[in-house]
């Protein structure tokens, strides 16, 4: 849930849509944020040169909109015996681009992106975390608003 509430002000901070990925049957998410060939397009008009357009996303020291997703990714772990049973993602039109594009992640193990945008909306989600012998919680979220609720303690 805190995860997702800061994917959320991160994108409205900056500007740039926010991913937040998880690895079902585990109890691993990472989010990151998300670079767009506009972003290139705009770095190599304030160069002037192509160097932004090959730095795959990392454009080069001495640009204004200097994007390094390396350094702005976090992945974390849920805490011991929690894992990750379940994630539904119900996309949008806008959201259709991005995974047009990431397909290749869902094939390393990783889920669909719930994606957050500069906007305060997001995708429309539920993620089921179990824990270990005290049942499991589902984890919503609100595309149109963002908002987060978490369920109380379901049977396993």
């Amino acid at each position: 849930m805190v995860e997702m509430m800061q994917s959320r002000l991160a994108a409205m901070r900056n500007g740039r849509s926010y991913l937040l990925q998880a690895m079902e049957g585990s109890g691993t998410i990472r989010v990151s944020p998300w670079v767009e060939v506009s972003d290139m397009t705009e770095a190599n008009d304030q160069t002037g040169t192509t160097s932004a357009l090959m730095t795959g996303g990392n454009i080069t020291a001495g640009t204004m909109r200097q994007i390094d997703v390396e350094k702005q990714s976090k992945e974390s772990q849920l805490p011991a015996a929690t894992t990750i049973s379940k994630i539904a993602i119900k996309p949008s039109e806008r959201d259709l681009l991005i995974l047009s594009q990431m397909q290749m992640e869902s094939q390393n193990g990783w889920s669909s992106p719930i994606l957050f945008f500069p906007d305060g909306s997001s995708s429309t989600a539920a993620i089921t975390l179990s824990y270990e012998g005290v049942g499991r919680v589902i984890i919503l979220l609100r595309g149109l608003t963002g908002e987060v609720t978490v369920s109380e303690i379901l049977q396993p």
